[in-house]
């Protein structure tokens, strides 16, 4: 078993390495937060686009009698404000609060995310992920032009591994309902979502997630300024990307 993970996490780092330079240009590296508040995920929409997804904490009420641990996880917790992160770049966008940003540029992570699913599949669908994230912060263009130029070049790098691998436009999985039917709708017309897709065990999964927020954020949290700045981030799933590397013996 420790082997095992040695040899997961040695590969986890290499194909990181191999990810975080795939841009080959100055990306700033940065530390992107595990735990976000109610206030965010209120502000970004979370609660009625994406609710089923959320990972909520609790705390302990009295740690004075703990044999019966059913008793203690129903009767003496506490529920917090706080919850895991769904989308590991959530964190960053607050910090650009009201700042009138001049000059674009790219910030990276590797961190964990959280997500709530109906079924889980080790290697491809977990409660807790890795994910080497990029976000791109700048006008239109800049972040248009990052995001198709990792696109390619993601592409392209994936192919060395497998033929069998192709982008294609894809939708946020939100949470049913009339508003969220328009905006997936919106979203293969703009083709502000995009996919890196492979099969996996006779399944398509997602290996990378290109997303153009447009103003979602930079108006949410006043940094638009007068260059009317945009966001759009990539993030890649390491643990999918080793389950794609395995089964092409790579």
């Amino acid at each position: 078993m420790l082997e095992k993970n040695i040899r997961k996490h040695n590969l986890m780092m290499k194909l990181d390495n191999t990810l975080r330079n795939l841009l080959e240009e100055e990306v700033i590296d940065i530390h992107f937060y595990s735990i976000v508040d109610h206030e965010l995920l209120d502000k970004c929409n979370y609660f009625t686009d994406f609710p089923n997804y959320l990972v909520q904490l609790s705390t302990l009420l009295d740690c004075n009698d703990l044999d019966d641990t059913k008793k203690m996880q129903k009767k003496n917790t506490k529920m917090l404000d706080k919850y895991l992160t769904p989308a590991v770049c959530l964190s960053f966008y607050p910090q650009l609060k009201n700042q009138n940003i001049q000059n674009d540029f790219i910030v990276s992570s590797i961190s964990n995310a959280f997500r709530n699913e109906a079924e889980y599949v080790d290697g491809i669908r977990q409660l807790e992920y890795t994910i080497r994230e990029f976000v791109f912060v700048g006008d239109k263009q800049f972040v248009q032009n990052k995001l198709d130029t990792l696109c390619y070049k993601a592409l392209r790098y994936a192919k060395t591994i497998s033929p069998l691998v192709e982008v294609k436009s894809a939708t946020d999985c939100f949470f049913p309902s009339e508003t969220s039917k328009y905006r997936e709708r919106m979203q293969l017309v703009n083709k502000t979502k995009q996919e890196l897709v492979a099969s996996i065990n006779g399944k398509e999964v997602a290996l990378a997630s290109f997303n153009f927020h447009g103003n979602h954020f930079s108006a949410k949290f006043n940094f638009e300024g007068d260059r009317n700045i945009v966001t759009g981030c990539v993030g890649f799933g390491l643990e999918r990307w080793i389950s794609f590397l395995e089964q092409n013996n790579k």
